[in-house]
């Protein structure tokens, strides 16, 4: 009987090229699996959610007193009396009288409590209020104090009116070079001139909060 003899030809090209594409494609897997792993991912937002402007770059909104007015009682008093009233209600005016800028605070009238004239304090509160409204206050503008005082003392009460300042960020601080830095994060300076210009608001106090339609 003949011996039959199987010849089985090796395509070697082939199989060279397929072991080079998987090696080519487990170091791609391999180098972004790398670059992944530095990524702290939080809820699905990245690392976008890592950076607050308003956080990095705050804007700081304070508050002067431009006037204060003081009107001194006794504890028998009931009310304000004519001269002090005419005194208020000039006071008050020059406050209605300022430039838009700086009249953007509000009035505060601070009135003593536990004082020996505390109780009066209560009664001239209604004459102070009616003759603010006279002067063309809006009331809604105006904030009663409540001032702890030690006892057995006389106090006054505080008329005065509030005007808010902001202050913006420094910008221009790059201390860190990003071509050395493989986490995506952002320069320190960004945002910076975007809280920079808002805080140059023609009315500091929208930054606080909005305000009502009289104001």
């Amino acid at each position: 009987m003949a011996q039959r003899t199987n010849n089985y030809k090796f395509n070697f090209t082939y199989v060279r090229s397929g072991v080079m594409r998987t090696a080519v494609a487990l170091l791609i897997s391999f180098s972004v699996a790398a670059c992944r792993s530095n990524i702290e991912y939080d809820s699905g937002l990245g690392i976008a959610s890592n950076f607050d402007s308003d956080e990095m770059h705050p804007i700081n909104v304070s508050h002067e007193k431009l006037g204060q007015h003081l009107i001194r009682f006794e504890s028998t008093l009931t009310g304000l009396q004519t001269n002090q009233k005419k005194k208020l209600s000039n006071f008050v005016k020059k406050y209605k009288f300022l430039s838009d800028h700086e009249r953007n605070g509000r009035l505060l009238v601070s009135i003593p409590t536990n004082s020996h004239n505390a109780e009066a304090a209560e009664k001239i509160l209604k004459d102070i209020n009616e003759t603010i409204k006279l002067s063309g206050i809006d009331p809604t503008i105006v904030d009663i104090n409540l001032e702890t005082v030690p006892k057995r003392k006389y106090h006054h009460i505080r008329v005065s009116y509030l005007s808010f300042t902001a202050e913006g960020p420094e910008c221009g601080n790059f201390p860190t070079n990003l071509a050395n830095q493989s986490d995506n994060f952002s320069y320190e300076n960004f945002g910076c001139a975007s809280q920079k210009y808002l805080s140059t608001v023609a009315n500091p106090a929208d930054l606080v909060g909005k305000r009502s339609f009289t104001q």
